[in-house]
This record gives structure tokens, C-alpha cells and sequence, in this order.
């Protein structure tokens, strides 16, 4: 699935380079940077279907592909209008330049070195940008069908997100997802995220893998760190000398007339430690344009520190109740390798399930997988559980 996804964004970026999906290609900005990424990644992907490929920085293929996708719609957009803006073709060249520099250094450690004129495979000045940024993505894709025993909570983001009444509405939509470690929050916001009205709907979209208490600069200033992290995952590397406020207003900034999307996944920290607590994050969020701000959390109280006095929506996971949600969860994992796997004592193993993983997916899951081993190992002979 991850290849098909990948081989259909790359076809779309290249449609989109060529006039196909644009009339105006040729008077695209930094058309021929575009090219030179889209060449740079069509080597990778055709190489990795006969060996591992090692990947430069957070992001995957498919997520370089999303993004380079939302970058040229950015830019054919803005070749229509009248009067240039410069401040959006930076921030696109500095996506750009990152995400060019991650896939030369690539092809080099792959054993397909693409040269530069000065004879470097990796003459950017981005080129150790993999090495600069901390871990803001782990994002993956998720497909909707494999949610069992959410579909109403799913079907509650979709309609927060999509359907909003009014792009000139006062505020932001501030979005919280809470529940137990395992109930499902990541994956709710990936399909969400994956969501075709989505795609089309915001510009930018981008995934934050919150840090974590253990992180160094996390210990330092909670805020700062998450400031730099959204920051970072929106392209913008040059702000390790600013102090929160400066980051707040950087983050205003990038966003600024733009109908975003941030998600801001696994955040477990507490911000009434960090220093300037007077100027909340919501700060670095703007009004009025439609954007949208998604934090999956354990406790609702996280969503306060993050969204400050803000209007928000919490969406609450419960663990499970239903034997048979438990169920599909559990035999979606067991028969992975095609088991036709119907047991005898089927109503017997649904009520384990249940029991055993207290209503959590993910631990649903673990069950299954452990199931499909004893199924390998016992040739095709239901063990227990």
C-alpha cells in the first residue's frame, strides 16, 4: 500500500510539473528546483524496489510527496496573482532547499551520487539539515477501513475538520483528542489527516510529534521546544537564537492568511513550568482564515495549556466495550498471512479478547499478532490464547 501511495504522488507531482493538471506550468516559480527534486526521488524510489534505501532525515518518501505536492499547488496559486509576494517564495525555497539537500545526501549514501557543478553531492547549505533537526514527525499512513469501534468518533473529527461553517469565522478550531495510551488518538488524526477534502481543503498540513520529558530542550523551556518543533515541521530551520516570544511570532508569521492544519500528536508534557507562562501557544495560531489545530492527549488538561482560554472541542476515547469490535481488531492482525481463521470456540475467544485487552485497541492488536505466531508455529491449529 505505502508503495502504491507513493508511485501516485510521485505521477501527481509529475502531472503537475508537466501542464497536465496546471496550464501555467511553465510560469511556475522555482519550476526547474521542482524538477530537479522530483528526478532525485524517482532514482530513490526506483532504487528501493530491488534494495533497503536509507532515508535522510524524519520524513519518508510519501511524506516528502506530500508536501512537495502542497508546495507546487502553493506555487501555481501564487503565479496567478497579480502582485508578488516574496515572503511565501522564501519559505518555499527553504522547503525546498531541505528537502532537495536530505534526498542528494540520499543517493549518495545509496550509492547513486547525483553531483553538483562544484563536484559535491551535497552543496547545499541545507545539506546537514538532517543532522540539525530533532524528531517532529512519525507519522504514518492510515487507512479507515481498520478502525473498528470509532467510526462515530472518526466521523465527528472528519465533520470538525471539513465542514466548517465559515472560513472568516472569529477564532481557529481547536480540536483535542483524549484517551488512554493505545485507545487509537494517532490513528483517528492519520486518516483525518490522509482525508482527500482534507488535502484539498488546508495548505499547510503538518504532523508534530510532540516532544517528551526526556527531551533536553524540553526540560529547558517546554513552550520554546514546542514552538521550534511546529516551526521546524513547517520548514522554518534558522530560529535556535530566538526566545519564545520570537518563536510565537515566527509561528504567526509562516501561518498568517493560510487555512492550516497542525496536528500536534502524543503530547504528555505540562507547560506550567515553562518560562513565560503569561504568553500562551495559542498566540502563534491566527484567526479568521479557517485554520484548524489537532492535539491528541491522555488528559483534557493538556489541551488547556495548549489552546489557553481558546474555545475548543474534546473528543474523548473510551476503551471498548463491544466483544465483537475487540474481535475484528484481534483477527484483522491474525489473519495477516490469509489464515481462514474460524475457530469452534469463537464466542469463547471473543469474550478473552475483550477481557485481556481492557477494551484497548492496540493491546487487541498485540493479541492477535501473538496468535498469528502460535498460528505459524502450530500449522494452522488454533492454540489458546
Amino acid at each position: 500500500m505505502e508503495r502504491v501511495i507513493e508511485e501516485y504522488l510521485l505521477d501527481k507531482l509529475k502531472r503537475g510539473l508537466n501542464g497536465k493538471e496546471s496550464s501555467n506550468s511553465s510560469k511556475i516559480p522555482m519550476h526547474s528546483k521542482f524538477r530537479h527534486i522530483h528526478n532525485s526521488l524517482e532514482k530513490l524510489l526506483s532504487l528501493s524496489s530491488t534494495q533497503p534505501v536509507k532515508q535522510q532525515g524524519q520524513s519518508s518518501f510519501k511524506e516528502k510527496l506530500y508536501i512537495l505536492n502542497d508546495l507546487l499547488t502553493e506555487c501555481q496559486i501564487l503565479s496567478t496573482k497579480k502582485r508578488t509576494i516574496h515572503f511565501p517564495y522564501i519559505n518555499i525555497r527553504i522547503k525546498l532547499n531541505k528537502i532537495k539537500a536530505e534526498l542528494e545526501s540520499a543517493l549518495s549514501q545509496n550509492g547513486n551520487v547525483n553531483p553538483q557543478p562544484n563536484g559535491s553531492a551535497n552543496s547545499s547549505p541545507n545539506a546537514d539539515i538532517s543532522q540539525r533537526r530533532t524528531t517532529p514527525t512519525t507519522y504514518r499512513f492510515v487507512d479507515s477501513k481498520i478502525i473498528h469501534g470509532f467510526e462515530e468518533h472518526l466521523a465527528t473529527l472528519e465533520r470538525l475538520v471539513v465542514r466548517q461553517k465559515s472560513d472568516e469565522d472569529d477564532g481557529y478550531k481547536a480540536i483535542a483528542i483524549v484517551g488512554t495510551k493505545g485507545i487509537g488518538k494517532t490513528s483517528l488524526c492519520a486518516v483525518i489527516f490522509d482525508n482527500e477534502e482534507v488535502k484539498k481543503r488546508f495548505l499547510p498540513r503538518v504532523w508534530v510529534s510532540m516532544p517528551t520529558p526526556s527531551d533536553e530542550e524540553y526540560r529547558k523551556c517546554p513552550k520554546r521546544a514546542i514552538a521550534k518543533r511546529i516551526l521546524s515541521s513547517l520548514g522554518v530551520e534558522e530560529v535556535e537564537n530566538h526566545g519564545l516570544k520570537g518563536l510565537i511570532c515566527a509561528l504567526r508569521q509562516e501561518l498568517a492568511r493560510k487555512r492550516y492544519l497542525i496536528v500536534l500528536d502524543q503530547w504528555y508534557g505540562d507547560l506550567s513550568s515553562s518560562e513565560g507562562d503569561s504568553l500562551g501557544l495559542e498566540h502563534g495560531f491566527p484567526k479568521g482564515y479557517g485554520g484548524t489545530v489537532i492535539v491528541t492527549s491522555r488528559t483534557e488538561r493538556v489541551a488547556k495549556q495548549i489552546f489557553g482560554d481558546d474555545k475548543r472541542t474534546v473528543i474523548p476515547l473510551l476503551p471498548l466495550t463491544d466483544a465483537d469490535m475487540c474481535w475484528a481488531i484481534f483477527k484483522q492482525e491474525v489473519e495477516k498471512d490469509e489464515w481462514d481463521f474460524s475457530p469452534s470456540n469463537i464466542e469463547e475467544l471473543k469474550q478473552q479478547v475483550l477481557e485481556r485487552s481492557g477494551g484497548i485497541p492496540l493491546r487487541a492488536k498485540v493479541l492477535g499478532e501473538f496468535m498469528l505466531n502460535q498460528l505459524r508455529q502450530s500449522n494452522n491449529t488454533t492454540p489458546t490464547m
